[in-house]
């Protein structure tokens, strides 16, 4: 399993996590706005 952190629209320091369990990928922000960058990396995905 791999765990990333990656950029949350909230506050300057938030973030969220993407879990990698063997190319399934699952992205946890816990309280976060939609933004472009969430947009263009679901595209591909099922958020």
């Amino acid at each position: 399993m791999k765990i990333s952190a990656v950029q949350a629209e909230h506050t300057e320091d938030s973030v969220g996590y993407v879990f990698d369990f063997d190319g399934i990928k699952v992205y946890i922000s816990e309280d976060t706005k939609n933004h472009q960058k969430l947009i263009e990396r679901g595209e591909s995905h099922v958020l």
